[in-house]
């Protein structure tokens, strides 16, 4: 079913249906071994947070993001939180109402087989959105005049990758 994926700071992550009242959550923790979120086809992933340990989030459908996506332990070079983000269609910033109007920060290397797409990006004024890690996409929709984009790579991925993140030759 279409699911909320909530990081928590502590290194651990909760998940309820998107349509069940936030009581319903359950939680697990993200352990040394990396950690793979997985949707059945059609199901779409709602997902905000901030991130401690590898963990790669797999949607046939889409993924929405709906909140800021950071690293519990920043851009250091020696920090070992990744994520990764993967879809076989879609990655989504969900509208104004959802992520506020405000910068949006997202750490993780993001592929979208078909769109990366910034929902309703006519929205008044501009706030930032900031990509750090990679972002591979089919195509990208425009972001402005909601948000001014700067994707900075996360020189990491040089030697290492979220678990099972897709690899080409470019």
């Amino acid at each position: 079913a279409d699911t909320h994926i909530v990081f928590h700071g502590d290194g651990s992550y909760g998940w309820r249906p998107l349509r069940a009242s936030p009581a319903a959550e359950q939680r697990a923790r993200i352990g040394a071994s990396p950690v793979y979120l997985m949707a059945t086809r059609g199901a779409e992933l709602h997902v905000r947070g901030v991130v401690r340990g590898t963990v790669l989030v797999y949607s046939p459908a889409q993924i929405v993001i709906t909140g800021n996506l950071t690293y519990a332990n920043g851009h250091s070079p020696a920090a070992d939180d990744y994520l990764g983000l993967v879809s076989d269609r879609d990655v989504v910033i969900a509208e104004a109402g959802v992520t506020g109007t405000g910068d949006l920060n997202i750490d993780a290397a993001i592929y979208a087989r078909r769109e990366f797409l910034v929902r309703n990006f006519e929205f008044g004024r501009t706030a930032l959105l900031a990509i750090y890690g990679s972002l591979s996409a089919g195509s990208i929709s425009a972001s402005e005049p909601r948000y001014a984009m700067r994707v900075e790579f996360d020189r990491r991925f040089e030697r290492i990758r979220p678990p099972d993140f897709p690899m080409t030759s470019r």
